[in-house]
């Protein structure tokens, strides 16, 4: 069993951190440019709702088909693959409230490889998670901050 773990702390109450990620368009917005992924289905986030995506490795698609599971809306939630690279993935996403005003952000991945020449593909994909999570952390944060100045301009805007 190989194991992945990235955190965060970003500068926003854990509420607006757990609405971000509910958002069905945001797997779309933390796809790095030089990974392209085709998108065929993507649920609203409850228990049980599905991503279906196509990720190329160069000239390779890769299918990949995971569920939602433990869906909570504050303190995050995981996914596991039904279909795709691996032999087992699940991928955990935790939110934990530091104040009123910071959140901690971890994503912790769990994967076994197949077996033979069908766990390449894996393993390529494993590779490549720390740039996808340095990526994926830092345009939360940028995401998160955009909204918070946005929220602030209409509140003064509100207030006069």
């Amino acid at each position: 069993m190989s194991h992945f773990r990235k955190i965060s702390e970003v500068s926003s109450p854990i509420e607006e951190v757990a609405a971000l990620h509910r958002n069905p368009e945001i797997l779309k917005e933390l796809t790095p440019p030089w990974a392209p992924v085709n998108f065929h289905r993507i649920d609203p986030q409850a228990e049980g709702s599905v991503v279906e995506m196509t990720l190329w490795l160069g000239m390779i698609p890769v299918f990949w088909r995971a569920k939602h599971l433990d869906v909570h809306p504050i303190t995050g939630f995981s996914d596991i693959q039904e279909i795709g690279p691996f032999q087992r993935w699940k991928h955990q996403h935790n939110f934990q409230k530091l104040d009123d005003e910071k959140t901690l952000i971890e994503d912790r991945i769990e994967a076994e490889f197949k077996t033979g020449w069908r766990g390449i593909l894996g393993r390529l994909i494993w590779l490549g998670l720390p740039s996808l999570f340095v990526y994926r952390h830092w345009k939360t944060k940028k995401l998160l901050f955009q909204s918070s100045k946005k929220m602030a301009s209409i509140s003064q805007y509100m207030t006069g």
